[in-house]
């Protein structure tokens, strides 16, 4: 379809959706030097303290801090749209907890009821935001405890953005151990494939003694979709 040449009335429409209000892109503030020595769970807690008192623009700024001192912590984004949402500030609050469901979204959708997520619930965004982070296993954990003195594999990992996975872990023997380095994952059917890298060192038998080298090894898994989804805080592996 042709619009109709009008320059006038182009004009107005021009004038009044550049003058509608929306939340201003800021830049992300800097830690105070006399909060530089906390962590992301003490920013955190720091924040509650003004969430509490419902100073709400202090609470946002300190949960804003426990991001940026760690950018993988979505329990301060997820609180950063809480109080966002109590501001009634619409579009910082869908950034903060779009950002925090692509971090670990079965956690945020097991906690979309929040009080404090009254206001932005009723918000058009909301449901969109939200309906696209369903289904996803973004922010899952694996683990696996050794079962006995000949089995030592240990690892406790979380399903990262992008196929990567952090995490902790270890493999432990009379020769050496190794420990997890990195590991990544990608989604296939109903299953989710994993593999997991160790590093380390190990001994072997060299000239009538011992000499350390350093070895590597990878383990495979295959995790059911479904079976990771209805696991708890974390779907064990035997």
């Amino acid at each position: 379809m042709k619009w109709p040449y009008r320059p006038i009335l182009l004009l107005t429409l021009l004038i009044t959706t550049a003058c509608k209000p929306s939340d201003p892109e800021q830049a992300r503030p800097t830690i105070p030097a006399e909060l530089a020595s906390l962590n992301a769970d003490q920013l955190n807690a720091k924040a509650m303290e003004f969430h509490k008192t419902g100073n709400y623009e202090e609470s946002a700024r300190h949960f804003e801090y426990a991001t940026i001192r760690d950018s993988q912590y979505y329990k301060g984004y997820f609180n950063m749209a809480c109080a966002y949402s109590l501001l009634k500030r619409e579009g910082a609050a869908l950034k903060a907890l779009n950002r925090a469901l692509a971090l670990n979204p079965a956690w945020v959708q097991a906690n979309l009821n929040d009080a404090d997520l009254a206001w932005l619930r009723s918000q058009p965004g909301f449901a969109e935001i939200v309906s696209a982070g369903e289904g996803s296993v973004v922010g899952s954990k694996i683990c696996r405890l050794p079962p006995g003195p000949h089995d030592t594999k240990y690892y406790r990992i979380r399903l990262d953005e992008g196929g990567r996975i952090s995490g902790e872990g270890s493999i432990s023997g009379a020769t050496g151990m190794l420990e997890f380095t990195d590991g990544q994952w990608r989604e296939q059917g109903d299953s989710i494939q994993l593999q997991l890298r160790f590093e380390g060192m190990r001994s072997e038998a060299a000239d009538g003694g011992y000499r350390q080298v350093k070895a590597s090894e990878v383990i495979e898994l295959v995790v059911p979709v479904a079976r990771l989804k209805q696991a708890g805080e974390c779907y064990e592996v035997e």
